[in-house]
């Protein structure tokens, strides 16, 4: 490992518990990056992390868990944890635009996330398991851009099919995504705008007034 490497990361085993898991999962999603899913083994992880395999198994596990894990840290967050139900339409417009500004967050939206992407995709595509696995992960952010979705249509009294609304969303900002990845912009107005206008065109304005 470079010496800039080790300086640039403290031992995860010198941290706090929710830190040092947290710094596992970055070496986690840097071991899937450079090596692929071929190289993501417990130990390779471990090594990366400056770990021992015994305190790896203690966060995760196994590499099925560590996986999982990986996914949906490069998910974006829809909605926190303990989510409320908005009470007027304003609280409804302001969780939407939070959601759409999670998804264009750096640390997710960007061109390394790519390279984490690709082998599990390639995993996906392989591993029955894997696939219906991670799928569930899928579908729970589906539902809660679903909830979010759902709730701006309530109070505008909109009928629309808010489930299979947000799988079509979900789709566009994949592609937004990838497109971008693939280009060698860095700004992304053009992507966020193209994702506002998505949702104006079927829910309405979602700025504020």
């Amino acid at each position: 490992m470079p010496p800039a490497k080790k300086t640039a990361r403290k031992r995860a085993d010198r941290e706090a518990p929710e830190h040092r898991r947290k710094l596992i999962l970055q070496a986690a999603r840097a071991c899937l990056s450079e090596k692929g899913m071929r190289g993501f083994t417990l130990k390779n992880v471990a090594a990366e992390a400056e770990v021992s395999i015994s305190l790896l198994s203690h966060y995760f596990g196994s590499v099925e868990e560590l996986l999982k894990s990986v996914f949906r840290s490069v998910l974006f967050e829809a909605q926190p944890a303990e989510y409320s139900k908005p009470r007027n339409l304003d609280e409804a417009l302001s969780s939407l635009r939070d959601l759409v500004e999670k998804n264009f967050n750096a640390d997710y939206y960007s061109r390394k996330n790519l390279l984490v992407w690709l082998p599990i995709y390639e995993e996906m595509l392989l591993n029955t398991r894997t696939r219906r696995t991670l799928d569930k992960i899928e579908q729970e952010l589906q539902a809660e851009v679903s909830m979010a979705v759902g709730d701006v249509a309530r109070f505008r009294k909109l009928r629309i099919d808010a489930e299979e609304f947000a799988f079509e969303f979900l789709a566009f900002l994949d592609g937004l995504w990838l497109r971008w990845c693939l280009s060698e912009r860095r700004e992304t107005q053009r992507e966020r705008g193209a994702a506002q206008r998505f949702l104006e065109a079927v829910l309405g304005p979602i700025e504020e007034p």
